[in-house]
C-alpha cells in the first residue's frame, strides 16, 4: 500500500497496483506531516495537534501524544523512539 498526507487534513491508504482507496481517516486538527512508517505501523504528526500512531491495515488509531501547538517538521522514527519538533519550538 502506499500512504500519502493531503492538504485537506487526511491521510490516505492506497491499493499500490490498483490505485484504490483502501481507507481514509481525516485528521482532527490541521494538516498532517510527512508519514512514517515502522513495521504495521504509521507516525505523523498534525499541524495544530497531536503525534498520532495508526494501524497500516484499517486506519485506526492507535496511540496519540500531545506536544502542544503541533507538530510541523517530519518525525524520525526508528525502532524505540520518535523525534520531533513541536511548533512551540520543543525537541521530543
Amino acid at each position: 500500500a502506499l500512504y500519502y498526507p493531503t492538504s485537506q487534513g487526511e491521510v490516505i491508504s492506497l491499493n499500490r497496483k490498483t490505485g484504490d482507496v483502501q481507507w481514509k481517516v481525516k485528521t482532527e486538527h490541521g494538516i498532517p506531516t510527512q508519514i512514517s512508517v515502522q513495521k504495521d505501523l504509521l507516525f505523523f504528526g498534525e499541524s495544530q495537534g497531536s503525534l498520532k500512531v495508526l494501524s497500516k491495515s484499517d486506519g485506526k488509531t492507535l496511540a496519540t501524544f500531545e506536544p502542544g501547538m503541533g507538530i510541523l517538521s517530519p518525525l524520525s522514527v526508528s525502532e524505540n523512539q520518535i523525534y520531533f519538533v513541536s511548533g512551540e519550538g520543543n525537541l521530543y
